[in-house]
């Protein structure tokens, strides 16, 4: 696999990119596209279209979309990320911070599965080394089948990961 070339802008169009397609292959005539692995981007795919290119989809995009059909509008995860929340703002300055996850992002690509699952492993692998107190608050907003299919969805994005 290759990338036969790269190139920045503030926005294309599907004309641009075909023809920036179009001016790499002429260049290098030896190269022949197989397929293209592609974000499903509609500019992306209408160049691709054009030139009549073999399209693969990027599995990391097409999981994204998989997890973010799969939890939307889920109540259980939604109450965790409120939960969470709050915890920040009442434990961040103090000596409990440590036991906080990162800042959960808005537009976290995977709905923030990865800070979730790595804090919930976090918090488990405290076990009774933790205040009594401290656990159940941290624990508040963590629900048995919830915790299940974060680390389910987890597991198959690393699976699906470029290396």
């Amino acid at each position: 696999m290759e990338v036969p070339g790269m190139e920045v802008q503030s926005s294309w169009n599907a004309d641009e990119v075909a023809t920036f397609i179009s001016r790499l292959l002429t260049e290098r005539p030896g190269i022949r596209l197989r397929y293209v692995i592609c974000d499903r981007g509609s500019n992306l795919l209408a160049a691709l279209r054009k030139l009549a290119l073999p399209v693969v989809s990027d599995c990391s995009h097409v999981m994204m979309n998989v997890v973010k059909k799969l939890f939307k509008g889920d109540a259980a995860l939604s109450k965790l990320n409120a939960s969470v929340g709050l915890l920040r703002q009442q434990l961040t300055m103090t000596d409990n911070a440590f036991a906080l996850p990162t800042t959960l992002r808005d537009k976290d690509r995977f709905g923030r599965i990865f800070t979730l699952v790595a804090w919930m492993d976090r918090i488990d692998a405290y076990g009774s080394s933790l205040d009594v107190r401290l656990r159940e608050r941290l624990n508040s907003g963590r629900n048995r089948w919830l915790d299940l299919r974060l680390r389910q969805v987890h597991r198959l994005i690393v699976i699906t990961a470029p290396r």
